[in-house]
């Protein structure tokens, strides 16, 4: 487990996808970053374990959620990841 500097964060989403995220903040759900190409590291992954904060949709069809972050794992590639070599849709 990576130490963590921060434990907030923003995501901006679009806003058809906020009724997958769990509302209660009580719950929890892993949030994926791929690290960036550039990095010296092969494809891989930060996986945050998360829960929502707040919502504020905005007018243009998106959403900002604020995000409390309880742990961070730097491992292997993500879904999204494979997903994307699979040339299958990132949700």
């Amino acid at each position: 487990m990576t130490q963590l500097s921060k434990t907030r964060g923003l995501l901006d989403i679009p806003e058809r996808y906020v009724t997958l995220l769990p509302i209660d903040p009580e719950k929890t759900f892993t949030l994926e970053v791929e690290v960036a190409k550039s990095h010296p590291f092969e494809s891989r992954c930060l996986h945050c374990l998360a829960s929502v904060a707040a919502i504020t949709v905005r007018n243009n069809d998106t959403a900002e959620i604020g995000v409390s972050i309880r742990e961070i794992n730097f491992g292997p590639e993500g879904r999204a990841i494979k997903r994307r070599k699979e040339g299958l849709p990132i949700v």
